[in-house]
């Protein structure tokens, strides 16, 4: 393997939390990894005849979610002069020479392709709860909250944010995917919030990302609950509310 035939090491992810106070430190580590990442890619393409060879490197992705507004002067939370607004230019010329390495060291024959799993743009400053919405026409039921008890839903939920904390802060996200690979019933837990009486609630918004940050996804309808009500009905009345939805 080549972990038995290469010290692997300075490869290591970095776990690298949006802590302002280590944001030098976490810019330093990406620096050497980049570096780590195109000397040690270089030495394995041209160690053997490939027909396929896959390199993948994950800093900008860290710097685009947590740095964008240092140097976004639209950004709502611009900060001018700041130490880390030419970070970006900075990144993308190291990116730059890396690519140019490998160019160089192709033959006529090699075709060498550049992609990413995605783009980056400053996060939304606008929001829209579906959520609520669906809970002011009174199809998403809330459970319940007792006087002076939340009950143990809400203790659970607080308890899911606490455990994504940990996972969060320590790294422990290939745990996390172990964990929901052995009981696929965790994902449930994690993405059906306990704070929702799922026995009257009509409409809510999926939550296909599983245990991430952010959801994304349809307006799931529960057709075994809608009793004398015609999707079809609902599907267009919840059509044209989100049609009807203003910034205000």
């Amino acid at each position: 393997t080549l972990g038995e035939k290469y010290n692997l090491f300075p490869l290591r992810p970095i776990y690298a939390l949006p802590l302002k106070k280590r944001f030098p430190a976490y810019l330093d580590a990406y620096r050497k990894l980049l570096s780590a990442e195109a000397d040690f890619g270089l030495r394995l393409w041209q160690s053997e005849k490939w027909d396929v060879f896959f390199i993948y490197s994950s800093a900008l992705d860290w710097l685009g979610h947590n740095l964008w507004s240092y140097f976004d002067e639209e950004d709502p939370a611009y900060q001018p002069n700041s130490p880390y607004q030419g970070v970006f230019q900075e990144f993308y010329q190291l990116y730059d020479d890396m690519v140019g390495r490998f160019l160089a060291a192709a033959d006529g024959q090699t075709t060498i392709l550049v992609i990413s799993d995605h783009g980056q743009t400053r996060r939304p400053d606008k929001l829209v709860n579906i959520n609520e919405m669906l809970r002011a026409q009174g199809l998403l039921i809330p459970r319940a909250r007792r006087s002076g008890f939340h009950g143990p839903g809400y203790l659970l939920e607080r308890f899911k944010k606490v455990l994504i904390w940990v996972f969060n802060r320590y790294g422990a996200g290939a745990l996390s995917m172990k964990l929901l690979h052995r009981w696929p019933g965790l994902r449930q837990a994690f993405t059906l919030p306990q704070t929702i009486d799922w026995g009257k609630t009509l409409a809510y918004v999926s939550d296909l990302s599983g245990i991430k940050a952010y959801s994304y996804g349809g307006i799931i309808v529960a057709r075994d609950r809608l009793g004398k009500r015609d999707y079809e009905e609902l599907r267009d009345h919840l059509i044209n509310s989100l049609k009807e939805l203003q910034d205000t």
